[in-house]
């Protein structure tokens, strides 16, 4: 249960960094995080 909670920490930080970049790229970095979780 460790590693999900991690994951979701580090998913929620990229996700904001993200947006300020690009929109659509949150939407790949999102599906990334979420196969590999």
């Amino acid at each position: 249960m460790n590693s999900p909670i991690i994951i979701s920490c580090r998913w929620s930080t990229s996700i904001q960094l993200s947006t300020y970049s690009q929109g659509s790229s949150i939407y790949a970095e999102i599906d990334r995080v979420h196969f590999w979780g």
